[in-house]
């Protein structure tokens, strides 16, 4: 329940190309991150060079850009059960600088889940207000992951820009939410949003209190990513995956073709991309639902 105080690259259907699972005239639009064999982002890429198939069936790619200065609407959503306590500070701090790092023209909210899910921040460009509200953050028993997912994608889904993209952050394993994994799981494929999972490790290794099963889930679902922060070197492996994220968001291909389908069939599709170049790796949501 929300209170006031509160890739891999990713497939859309949308009126602009940049937008993920909305429904175009006539268009399938394909939001794409391609990385070489280092793990390197590849942005030099032509319509040529990737090749696409809807349900085993051959496509032509009728518009293509890259989307590297293209604003998006970005939600992060952060854990604050008590168990986040020895790490919420070097979590807020990494957040902070995320916030400066991503596109000025970026839209951003900040929400929280521990035993409720709250909204700190709603949609702002102002870094400064953004800052203040990461510096609120209140501690609670219990970890509302899957509403704070729920909740989070209602959010970020009304925002103005027609890419979307959710920061998860969680070191625990769901214990109060009113919805379960398979209700967060069901919207995640649905939504139109990247979704970019942080799951923080205990510092105990037998303590087994990290859901990075759902995390994974998550990311994958909705062609994001996810990164495992552990050890003694917690702030600098949060501080680089959020650089990731940053870049990643600035470094996509979004494009488009007709599946000479009826795009409200009820039907879920599934498309294969793939690149010119083996060498290449190519990550998007690979499933969409038709209607």
């Amino acid at each position: 329940m929300i209170k006031t105080a509160l890739p891999l690259a990713t497939l859309f259907l949308g009126a602009s190309l940049l937008a993920q699972l909305r429904v175009d005239v006539r268009l399938v639009n394909i939001v794409a991150t391609v990385t070489d064999s280092r793990g390197r982002y590849v942005t030099n890429l032509i319509a040529d060079d990737f090749s696409v198939q809807e349900d085993g069936v051959s496509q032509q790619i009728s518009h293509f850009a890259r989307s590297n200065d293209s604003p998006a609407s970005v939600g992060i959503v952060m854990d604050t059960s008590v168990s986040m306590k020895p790490k919420s500070t070097t979590a807020v701090q990494a957040v902070d600088r995320f916030i400066r790092d991503v596109h000025p023209d970026d839209e951003i909210f900040f929400m929280t889940f521990g035993d409720v899910v709250r909204l700190h921040q709603d949609f702002t460009g102002d870094r400064s207000r953004l800052s203040r509200a990461l510096q609120t953050v209140a501690l609670s028993y219990g970890t509302a992951l899957f509403d704070g997912v729920l909740s989070g994608l209602d959010k970020v889904r009304k925002g103005k820009h027609a890419k979307k993209a959710l920061l998860l952050i969680s070191d625990g394993i769901d214990s109060v939410s009113q919805k379960d994994y398979k209700a967060a799981r069901a919207v995640v494929r649905e939504s139109k949003a990247l979704i970019y999972a942080l799951g923080i490790a205990p510092d105990d290794p037998n303590d087994a209190t990290l859901d990075m099963d759902s995390l994974n889930s998550f990311a994958e679902e909705s062609g994001g990513k996810v990164w495992l922060i552990q050890g003694g070197s917690r702030a600098m492996d949060l501080e680089h995956a959020l650089g990731q994220v940053a870049d990643e968001l600035r470094s996509q291909y979004s494009f488009g073709y007709d599946p000479r389908h009826d795009l409200g069939d009820g039907r879920w599709h599934h498309v294969e991309i793939r690149l010119r170049n083996p060498d290449h790796t190519i990550r998007y949501k690979q499933d969409y639902f038709g209607g």
